[in-house]
Parts: C-alpha cells; sequence; structure tokens
C-alpha cells in the first residue's frame, strides 16, 4: 500500500509542476484506480475533460471513459452525444455510434433508424467501413424486431446490390437467415460475403481497430475470413443438397486455416459421401477426426469405413496411416491438433504433430518464476486466455477443474496465461470467481506459441514438445476428461486411467 501512496504523490506532483501536460493526469487515474480510490479516479477523469476539452486526444478519451464508466444509462446517452459533438472525428467515435445505435434499437426504433442512415451516409470518419457495417446490422436488426417484412426486404436488395466491401456485414445477415431457415436467402448473402473475403476488404472492417495493419497480417485475415465465410457456405449447400457445389466451395480452402480445419474436412468428408466419392470421404473424415476438439466424425468414419471394408477393423491403423501420408504432403492441419480422448491410435496419430516449443520465462501473479528450461520431465499445460475473452470465461472452470484433478501430480504444471493488458483486472478477477490456478499475465507471449484465438491450450511433453493444441470452447465436450487423456498419453501411460481415478484427486 505504501508503494501506491509513493506512486500517487509522485503523480500529484507532476502535476503541480506541469498542469497542462495530461500524461501526468492519466498516470494518476491509472494510480488512482490501482487504490481502488474510484471516486477520486472519477473526479479527475472529470478534471482531465474540462481542462483538456479542446485537445482531441486528451479530451476525447476522458469523454469517453466518462461515458463507459457511468452506470445510469440515461447519462451514458447523453455523454455519448456529446461526444459526438465536441469530437465527431475523434478515436473512438465508432464505438460511440455502436453503443448509440445498440441503444436506440432497444428503446426508439424512429431514432435508431435515423441515426443508422446518417451513419451510411458518413465518409469523412477513418473506419466508415466499420461504421457502416454498425449501421446494417442496426436496421436488420430493428427491422426483425418490428418484423417489417417490406423494410427489411429492400434492406436485403438494398445491401446485396450495394457493393458494400465488408464480408463481415453479409455473414452477419446470413446467420440470421440461415437461423430463420431461410436457407437460400442466407446462401446469397454467404456467396456475397465471399466476393469481399480478400486483404483489402477486410482492412478497416470489425477486425482491426485503431492498429495499422501489415500487408501479411492482412492477408493472413482474409484468407481466414475466406476460409470462416467457405465454410459456412459449404455447410448451408450441404443441407440445400448441392454436395458439388459444396464441394467447389470448400476444396481451395483446405488447410488455409487450422482453428477452422477440422471442420473444412468435415463438410467436405460429408459432400464427398453423398456424391459417391467414398475413398475421398474416409480422408477428410479421418483429417477432421485428428484436429478438432469435438469429434462428429467418428461414427460417420466408422460407418463408411465398414462401408467400403466390410468392418471396421484395421480403422485404428487407417488414421495413423492417413495422417503419417498426410502430414508428409501437408494437406491437413495436424500441426495444431486438438483431443478426442478416443483410443491409443488417435492420441498416438495426434502426437505425430509434435513440434518443438518456444522458450519463456514468465512470472505469476504471485511472483513465482516459471522457465521452460526447468520443466524438462515434466508435462506442461498453458492456457492463453483473457478476461474480455466470453469463451475464455466459460472454459475456465473446466480448466481449474483439470488443476485440481491433478493437483497431486507434480509432474504436470498448470499455467494459466492472460493476455489483459491490466495486471489488476486480471487480480480482481481471479479473486471474484475464486480461481487458485496460477497465473501469468503476458501479451506477447501468445505469439511465440502462434496463437491466432483465445482461448487456446497447448500441452507441452515431457521432451519439450508441443503435442497437442485446444483452439475455442464447446460447451457439449468435457474439456476435463479430454485434457487428463492427454495427459495420461503424455505422461507414458498412454492408456487413460481416468475411469479409477489414480493419483488425482
Amino acid at each position: 500500500m505504501g508503494h501506491r501512496e509513493d506512486e500517487i504523490s509522485a503523480y500529484r506532483k507532476m502535476i503541480s509542476e506541469l498542469p497542462d501536460v495530461a500524461r501526468g493526469y492519466w498516470r494518476l487515474r491509472d494510480a488512482y484506480k490501482k487504490a481502488e480510490r474510484e471516486s477520486e479516479a472519477a473526479s479527475l477523469l472529470r478534471q482531465i475533460y474540462e481542462r483538456f476539452r479542446s485537445d482531441p486526444r486528451a479530451g476525447a478519451f476522458a469523454l469517453y471513459e466518462m461515458a463507459d464508466s457511468v452506470e445510469d444509462q440515461d447519462e451514458k446517452v447523453r455523454l455519448w452525444h456529446r461526444f459526438i459533438e465536441d469530437y465527431p472525428s475523434g478515436p473512438n467515435i465508432v464505438h460511440v455510434y455502436d453503443n448509440l445505435l445498440e441503444h436506440y434499437v432497444e428503446t426508439d426504433s424512429k431514432k435508431a433508424e435515423a441515426l443508422a442512415r446518417e451513419c451510411l451516409e458518413k465518409e469523412e470518419i477513418s473506419d466508415d467501413k466499420r461504421l457502416k457495417n454498425y449501421a446494417y446490422q442496426a436496421l436488420f436488426d430493428l427491422y426483425w424486431k418490428a418484423e417489417e417484412a417490406e423494410k427489411e426486404a429492400r434492406l436485403v436488395e438494398e445491401l446485396l446490390e450495394s457493393g458494400y466491401p465488408n464480408p463481415m456485414a453479409y455473414t452477419h445477415v446470413a446467420d440470421h437467415y440461415e437461423k430463420e431457415g431461410q436457407t437460400e436467402l442466407a446462401i446469397r448473402f454467404l456467396e456475397r460475403a465471399l466476393d469481399f473475403a480478400n486483404p483489402e476488404s477486410v482492412h478497416g472492417t470489425v477486425l482491426f481497430t485503431s492498429r495499422k495493419p501489415s500487408r501479411e497480417l492482412l492477408e493472413e485475415v482474409g484468407g481466414n475470413v475466406r476460409a470462416g465465410v467457405s465454410y459456412e457456405l459449404g455447410e448451408l449447400l450441404n443441407k440445400a443438397r448441392k454436395y458439388q457445389e459444396a464441394v467447389e466451395v470448400l476444396l481451395p480452402v483446405v488447410g488455409i486455416w487450422d482453428r477452422l480445419g477440422n471442420l473444412i474436412h468435415f463438410e467436405l468428408a460429408a459432400a464427398y459421401e453423398a456424391t459417391g466419392q467414398h475413398r475421398e470421404a474416409l480422408k477428410h473424415y479421418a483429417s477432421s477426426l485428428i484436429d478438432y476438439l469435438h469429434d462428429p466424425a467418428r461414427k460417420p468414419l466408422e460407418s463408411l469405413f465398414a462401408k467400403v471394408h466390410g468392418s471396421i477393423e484395421g480403422l485404428n491403423q487407417y488414421v495413423l496411416d492417413h495422417v503419417t501420408q498426410a502430414k508428409t504432403e501437408g494437406s491437413v492441419a495436424v500441426s495444431a491438433p486438438t483431443a478426442l480422448g478416443l483410443d491409443e491410435a488417435i492420441l498416438r496419430a495426434r502426437g505425430l504433430a509434435s513440434g518443438e516449443a518456444p522458450e519463456f520465462s514468465l512470472e505469476t501473479l504471485g511472483g513465482e518464476s516459471v522457465r521452460s528450461a526447468e520443466l524438462k520431465g515434466k508435462v506442461v499445460v498453458l492456457d492463453f486466455w483473457a478476461t474480455w475473452c466470453g469463451p475464455c470465461v466459460q472454459e475456465l472452470p473446466q480448466f481449474q477443474a483439470t488443476v485440481d484433478r491433478w493437483a497431486d501430480r507434480p509432474e504436470v504444471v498448470f499455467l494459466a496465461v492472460s493476455v489483459d493488458e491490466d495486471e489488476d483486472v486480471v487480480r480482481r478477477f481471479m479473486k471474484k470467481n475464486e480461481y487458485d490456478f496460477p497465473v501469468a499475465r503476458d501479451v506477447e507471449v501468445d505469439d511465440d506459441f502462434g496463437v491466432s484465438a483465445l482461448p487456446t491450450i497447448v500441452l507441452i511433453g515431457r521432451e519439450g514438445r508441443i503435442q497437442y493444441r485446444h483452439v475455442g470452447f464447446d460447451s457439449k465436450v468435457d474439456l476435463t476428461q479430454k485434457l487428463s487423456d492427454e495427459i495420461d498419453f503424455l505422461l507414458g501411460a498412454g492408456k487413460s486411467r481416468s475411469g479409477n481415478g489414480e493419483g488425482r484427486s
């Protein structure tokens, strides 16, 4: 506590000596927040806004934070409107419009429609593509909610004919029509999204905020968007029994995005099976089986294998042989496998993706040092997450359960790596949820491990090689059991002991 008070005193002195420099005020506010002196932090925020109101950065950020921190919704709306008046092209202006659109869609349909149309006409905002995306979403949400079919139909044609280069706007609408059972209309929107799933179109969408992405990143994200849209479109084409079209959509994106590789392989296998191309279907079912947190491919694979070969005898060896060949050919994303917990053959096949883990040195929130060099001979489970990530928050109870299950096994090490910017936010989150697993905060180490989405769990074997990787969260999956199966295998047991609970609490 003494350290916090010294920090506060130092920044107060800085302000007194440099009253026209915003940096000291912001640092003092951060110090107040770390000391949990919220009322003083809020008061200082108002002072920053009043003193630096003419500053398009400091004043804008202060006003945005003021709106974000108040509880009263009417006061929030008032401050958002003031932000638009004071800083019409300022930082966070797109978020301000988005917040107002969401509010008015729920409370005042006329204001929502007028504001959305105003946003569609704006050209002076640098993030105008994102702003238009929010506006289109608001209009669709508004018309769906009000069941205004004629307006909705006109908006459908307006968006399809607009040439608006934001694939996310089209996928948002397609998702709605898919849920409504209007498959053909959903397909039309996904086909339109595919037209704009490229590096140029994704730049400036909801996928990017204030940072300036490199061309390499744009190409990677553009490819991922194309893979994602192609998967959704392929799935719908299969549902519509347009199997050959599904193959033509899915085949070009095989291997583009590891996170979706399993799903793409599964839909491609289903399309091949429906068109009688059974050997191709078997290969893609096997590829899906190897790289998936959930395992819908197992039963279709067993059924089709028995149909082709007369029985399922030899299936495990087929999977092993297929993965070995696919890894050599580079046609399956086995570099980022996930757990199935099926049997030793499947686990062993997925272990073929073994790769050397990068070195790391981290410090937990409790002050303990965790160095990769000191963990050789142990199984290490790293969970990359963030407090603002919804799927991460859903996943953490199962991660805690896994930690508890292996609590008396010192040869298994667990570490949750938060990529949050603010360490105090992580501390409060851990305390509020009563989690006791070790946590380190590092915003860069996830890049070393090739983490492209949260949550991601990486398992490192005794030899220091990455063996398994889980990307995302699926509530239908018993993650604790799957992690335990993998840990068992990596410890050398080869066969899960989960049934007898040996060595676990």
